[in-house]
């Protein structure tokens, strides 16, 4: 009998351990699944147009900004629409950023930054340095950090542009909690 309880725990565990690598399995696909989306939709959207016709408009980043007009408004156009492709209030913020750090463009809730609310340094930022330093094409995807926007634990995507004169970045952040909400439903679904 001694034998045969030790049996019954030794294939309850081994039953247990099956269920738990499932469980971690289907959570490794879901994430996976998400990065790999994060990197089609940041790519597919660092081709627009717009970020390269920026850097060819007269004047200084500043003047580009004040001046606005119709590049301006594809740029937001652009960052709106990289915002819609994910579901509702999914993501934080989406930035164009210059290489010096400053940003020239922020969308949050489909709603743009004012420019006088733009921040002129994202360089101390967790993504700004490796992305800045990546090659055309290339996808950074940050460990987990604090956004000093929001001060929220956010994740984030991010991606040099070919803007054909100066250096600029592609990022969103994704608010952490609503990153593992939406794996929870997607790993419910599988």
């Amino acid at each position: 009998t001694v034998a045969a309880i030790a049996g019954d725990r030794t294939s309850a565990a081994r039953a247990r351990d099956r269920v738990l690598q499932r469980e971690v399995d289907s959570h490794a696909q879901a994430i996976e699944e998400e990065f790999d989306r994060s990197r089609v939709v940041i790519l597919l959207t660092a081709h627009n147009p717009a970020f390269r016709e920026f850097y060819e408009l007269p004047g200084t980043r500043e003047q580009r900004l004040a001046a606005g007009g119709p590049v301006v408004d594809q740029v937001h156009d652009a960052l709106r629409y990289l915002e819609q492709l994910y579901p509702a209030r999914t993501l934080d913020e989406v930035c164009f950023i210059h290489g010096t750090g400053a940003e020239n463009a922020r969308v949050v809730a489909q709603r743009l930054a004012p420019t006088d609310d733009l921040s002129q340094d994202e360089t101390a930022n967790a993504f700004f340095g490796p992305t800045i330093g990546m090659r055309v094409g290339e996808v950074y995807q940050a460990a987990p950090y604090r956004s000093p926007d929001t001060g929220q634990w956010v994740i984030s995507t991010s991606t040099p542009l070919d803007t054909g004169q100066e250096s600029a970045i592609l990022h969103f952040e994704i608010d952490l909690e609503t990153f593992r909400q939406a794996l929870g439903s997607t790993t419910a679904a599988h």
